[in-house]
């Protein structure tokens, strides 16, 4: 073989003809000699091969072979891309991969100094260290080339990117890896963070809900995900492949450019310290006082004041003064919580009597109540739910209670309770009708708007969201009925502002997820809502 010098071609050379005079089998070399030298003034690489035929049937597949395999070679010994392209079609071993990779980076920072530096070797080097062997046999040498080149530019970005705000920065490819059956394509997302404490975190289970809550029929490509971390810019990068039931929906790509920088920055879990707050000795003695005076009669249901004590990263913990009429028959607090590992009584004392003859027991009980999956797993603490829960769990005691300040909560909590049931048949979940509700202004009609109306209100926003649609309506005997999506949350707030200005709503709904901002409404003018 003789052939213009060029970087990898007395490898090209010797891996073709080893490998493939005879399909599936490793021939027995017995002489191989490669050298670079001058031939009329120009560097040619001259090669020779001996090779040991161990059967006539083995000498006749050589043969056969031969001729094809000599103007893939001579293909190859032109172009390193059709080098690389007949090698992976043929089967490259991963060792050769990274070979080729390292090769083509090697040139690329010769080629463009200005951008890339030799920094970028230490970095392909720690991408092959933590993807595993699978994930770089079923991707082609172009792919790992540009995931490589991608990381690095990401970093790059963030190191020159200033100010005390947080960037998120998205690079979103169309790649083809093989699987079991065949090739498929897949949407490759480098995804770089700049992180503004060091009591954020931001994990594989945090992107995995950020992209679900963008396009929720994405599935992650098994052992796609990696992370590469740049402690001194408080940044890091992330990658992760997507695949579909076929090939990407058209316009998914600007869809995650358009929500997925905004979801990922919500996802974002923020690692909180336990909260305490002290309680004031005076201010349960007053309360006790107070409650204590409104029982005057046997038949008076408990009286309740329920307060925020104590939040760690498992529980929330709520002060309860309770005060009830001790009748005939009733088993006294200590007695009563025995049991109870969630209940805990820390004062109890008798002050007055109702009718000369009942006395008046006073209780200051702390009651926790554990965070469930959804607070767990999410950003947000839904303190509304965990103080319906501590109720509840007052109440399996005592029996209905009255909450001295929780008139509008209790109302609220009826009101809920309402709507879920008129959306029983929708198969809802609670916490999505919880988010919906509390995304209900002004604050004064949730508690007593019909839940009727707004049941109807909440099945335009579930319509909404699944329709790939910008807005829907309808007509009912109170008005009419909108649900509107905005990418602009400026642009959303300029039609709620016009529809104010004009008059004639009873209702709003405003919520922002994930990049999107739903308005909806009871009751606008027809003219302000545009198309």
């Amino acid at each position: 073989m003789i052939a213009y010098s060029r970087s990898g071609n007395a490898m090209f050379f010797y891996e073709m003809l080893s490998r493939w005079l005879v399909p599936m089998r490793q021939l027995h070399i017995s002489s191989y000699f490669a050298s670079d030298t001058m031939l009329d003034k120009k560097n040619v690489t001259v090669a020779t091969m001996n090779v040991h035929a161990a059967s006539d049937q083995e000498l006749r597949s050589i043969e056969m072979m031969l001729p094809i395999l000599l103007e893939e070679v001579k293909l190859g010994l032109l172009s390193s891309y059709h080098a690389k392209r007949i090698l992976e079609i043929k089967g490259l071993s991963i060792s050769d991969k990274m070979g080729f990779v390292f090769d083509h980076l090697r040139k690329v920072i010769k080629r463009f100094p200005e951008h890339y530096d030799y920094d970028l070797i230490p970095l392909m080097q720690r991408f092959f260290i933590h993807t595993s062997d699978e994930f770089r046999g079923n991707r082609s040498v172009r792919v790992l080339e540009q995931r490589v080149l991608s990381i690095y530019c990401s970093l790059q970005k963030m190191q020159h990117s200033k100010g005390e705000d947080r960037k998120v920065n998205l690079r979103i490819r169309k790649d083809t890896v093989m699987q079991l059956f065949g090739e498929k394509q897949v949407l490759s997302i480098t995804l770089s963070v700049s992180f503004l404490k060091e009591t954020e975190r931001f994990t594989q289970k945090h992107l995995e809900r950020a992209i679900a809550e963008c396009i929720p029929d994405a599935h992650v490509v098994p052992e796609s995900y990696y992370v590469e971390i740049n402690p001194e810019e408080r940044s890091r990068v992330y990658t992760i492949e997507l695949e579909f039931e076929e090939a990407p929906p058209p316009r998914s790509d600007i869809l995650l450019y358009k929500s997925l920088p905004r979801a990922v920055a919500m996802h974002i879990e923020q690692l909180t310290k336990p909260l305490v707050m002290p309680r004031n000795d005076e201010e349960v003695m007053k309360h006790m006082i107070l409650l204590a005076g409104q029982l005057s009669s046997p038949k008076d249901i408990p009286q309740m004041i329920l307060s925020f004590s104590e939040q760690t990263e498992s529980a929330l913990t709520f002060t309860v003064i309770l005060a009830r009429v001790l009748k005939d028959g009733v088993i006294k607090m200590p007695n009563l919580i025995e049991s109870r590992q969630d209940i805990r009584l820390e004062k109890m004392r008798e002050r007055g009597m109702v009718w000369k003859k009942y006395p008046k027991e006073l209780s200051v009980l702390r009651v926790t109540v554990p965070l469930s999956r959804d607070d767990k797993e999410s950003k947000r603490v839904h303190f509304m739910r965990a103080r319906n829960a501590a109720q509840k769990n007052i109440e399996s005691l005592v029996g209905p209670v009255r909450d001295y300040y929780g008139g509008i909560y209790e109302k609220e909590r009826r009101q809920l309770e309402q709507l879920c049931e008129e959306l029983k048949k929708d198969g809802v979940s609670f916490s999505d009708v919880e988010l919906f509700y509390q995304g209900i202004f002004p604050t004064e009609y949730r508690s007593v708007f019909p839940s009727r109306l707004l049941a109807r209100l909440y099945r335009l926003y579930i319509r909404l969201r699944e329709e790939k649609v910008d807005s829907v309506s309808e007509n009912d005997e109170g008005g009419e009925l909108f649900m509107k999506r905005f990418y602009d949350q400026k642009q959303s707030q300029e039609v709620l502002q016009k529809i104010k200005k004009e008059g004639g709503y009873r209702v709003f709904f405003l919520r922002e997820e994930y990049g999107q901002v739903f308005l909806g409404g009871v009751n606008f003018v027809r003219n302000t809502f545009g198309k």
